[in-house]
């Protein structure tokens, strides 16, 4: 997701999407993953937006760190989730930023 258009628009709409996504639940999913993994697994949410699901994760016991493309989505999750948030492309993760 690395075209600039895109990560301008979520820059720039971080706080809006956060709230559109906030009601949207994937508990049953992450809760299904969740039974996969030993106690206080580290886990990864690449592209962790918001952060809802970084937060749920880690209220779960994991070892939950956020990665996204967005500067504003990383800096809302960080906050949201009280979890650290790197900043940088998925494919291209070599190089980072935390948002801590």
């Amino acid at each position: 997701m690395s075209d600039p258009q895109t990560v301008h628009f979520y820059n720039e709409n971080a706080a809006r999407y956060a709230g559109f996504t906030a009601g949207l639940s994937m508990t049953q999913q992450i809760d299904q993953f969740l039974n996969q993994l030993p106690t206080s697994a580290r886990v990864l949410d690449l592209g962790c937006g918001s952060g809802r699901d970084l937060k749920y994760l880690a209220e779960h016991g994991c070892d939950a760190l956020g990665l996204d493309i967005s500067l504003g989505l990383a800096r809302h999750a960080a906050a949201f989730a009280h979890r650290p948030v790197v900043v940088a492309d998925i494919l291209s993760a070599a190089i980072f930023y935390p948002i801590i």
